[in-house]
């Protein structure tokens, strides 16, 4: 079981070494290295990620309902790879002179693949157990898989046929490469070793898209979950975003930035397991809060770091900060989406895992387009322009309103909502009981403790 846990994360390595650059270092780059306006780059992320955002239930709904001899997720995750790799070319390796549609459309095509691969690979995570230490340190996997792409792309710019150690065009081109090559790699491996959902064959199956999604509407506790989620994502999106452009255009660093992801990869990565003890000790909704409140705290103080190299070791310490107590976040969000899943499953009777895992990952893009495209386009509008040698103090400001004060009050605000969150510990177990019965056939698939109610 253990080996197909671990197998089972392989494709994050590959999404999170394209998803890293994407939402850290790309819209920098394309300000910096390709002179396209903030504001251009802006507009093409929130349209690429809204646009996107329209595929997640029709992929979640049609992998819920797909049987076919590799499984229901493996055949989209195939095609996604396939998808995302033709779009990712596109968006990493830019014709000389970007426009908003060549960027919008170029994202639209990979995100549509990525997609089809994040989708039907979270919604397989889910169904692999209902145990929640077993659910729990799958997703610990699953992240450990992601951090590593992540600090696998900020170790591109050191590769020996790099031209120095700063983030470049070449970077992205490499990038995409080894995307592709670690992506097929990764599936194949997922899809020939990993148990094939086997939960599916314990519970009924969802009847039609209308029914699952009339029971979705009431649950509660996932209604929640997504807007406690959604106010820290924004957060952390809009911090991503902005933090290349602010590094380099106003602190003055360039050498230095992949020293910063990188060590925030390595750091984040290092975390992760004690986060998993944390969450098997104190739960995993009070890890998340603390978490996220840890983290809040850490981006405040980046707006009195001052410029230039004296004061780089002060920044480096606080941006690790932020990605060691980001790990609650990476880990705790699918764990505890599965135990609202099973909630759901225990009140309608219906599997519906694909369709919120889809509702799910929409949040998420749209945190990446609505944090990272108006902070990009505030950008704009308050004056401040990434190729400027010098900056008026009123856009340095705004500049630092926007990645700091602004960033750490949303995730503080999600951290208040998700605090006494219903489904604990306790109430899961309950829930999990009556489900085990279900599958035995000792209750009706309607019918529910009153425990659990509560």
């Amino acid at each position: 079981m253990e080996s197909g846990l671990l197998v089972y994360a392989l494709p994050a390595l590959a999404t999170q070494l394209a998803l890293t650059p994407i939402f850290s270092v790309l819209p920098g780059l394309y300000a910096t290295e390709f002179g396209v306006n903030v504001a251009v780059i802006g507009a093409a992320v929130i349209i690429m990620r809204l646009w996107d955002a329209l595929t997640d239930p029709v992929v979640g709904a049609l992998s819920d309902r797909t049987r076919t001899p590799l499984g229901p997720r493996a055949p989209f995750m195939i095609a996604g790879l396939t998808i995302a790799s033709a779009g990712g070319w596109f968006l990493f390796v830019p014709p000389n002179t970007p426009s908003l549609w060549t960027i919008a459309l170029s994202g639209i095509v990979f995100f549509v693949g990525w997609t089809l691969i994040e989708v039907p690979h979270t919604a397989w995570g889910t169904e692999l157990s209902r145990e929640p230490t077993v659910r729990t340190r799958l997703f610990l996997y699953r992240s450990l898989a992601g951090v590593a792409g992540g600090l696998l792309f900020a170790a591109m710019p050191y590769m020996p046929w790099s031209p120095g150690p700063a983030f470049s065009a070449q970077t992205l081109r490499d990038t995409i490469l080894a995307f592709m090559l670690v992506g097929a790699v990764s599936i194949f491996l997922c899809v020939w070793l990993v148990p094939k959902s086997p939960t599916l064959h314990n519970a009924k199956r969802q009847a039609d898209t209308g029914r699952a999604m009339q029971a979705a509407m009431r649950n509660a506790p996932f209604w929640r979950f997504l807007a406690a989620f959604s106010l820290s994502g924004l957060g952390i999106g809009a911090f991503n975003t902005l933090q290349f452009i602010y590094l380099k255009s106003y602190l003055g660093y360039d050498a230095e930035i992949p020293i910063v992801i990188g060590a925030g990869s390595l750091a984040a990565l290092l975390a992760l397991p004690v986060w998993l003890v944390l969450v098997n000790r104190f739960g995993k909704v009070a890890t998340w809060c603390v978490g996220m409140g840890l983290v809040a705290l850490f981006i405040a103080p980046v707006a009195f770091v001052p410029p230039g190299p004296d004061y780089f070791i002060l920044y480096l310490c606080l941006s690790l900060g932020v990605a060691t107590c980001a790990g609650a976040g990476i880990i705790v969000p699918f764990s505890l989406l599965g135990d609202v899943i099973d909630f759901d499953t225990l009140k309608s009777g219906l599997v519906s895992t694909g369709l919120y895992t889809s509702f799910f990952l929409l949040v998420v893009k749209m945190n990446g387009a609505i944090g990272g495209g108006v902070g990009l386009i505030a950008l704009e509008w308050i004056g401040f322009d990434p190729n400027a040698v010098g900056h008026s103090p009123q856009a340095v400001l705004g500049f630092k309103t926007l990645i700091s004060g602004l960033t750490s009050a949303l995730l503080l605000a999600g951290t208040l909502l998700l605090w006494r969150f219903p489904i604990n510990a306790k109430r899961h177990a309950i829930i999990r009981r009556a489900l085990d019965r279900q599958g035995r056939g000792k209750a009706g698939p309607r019918r529910q403790p009153s425990e659990a109610r509560r």
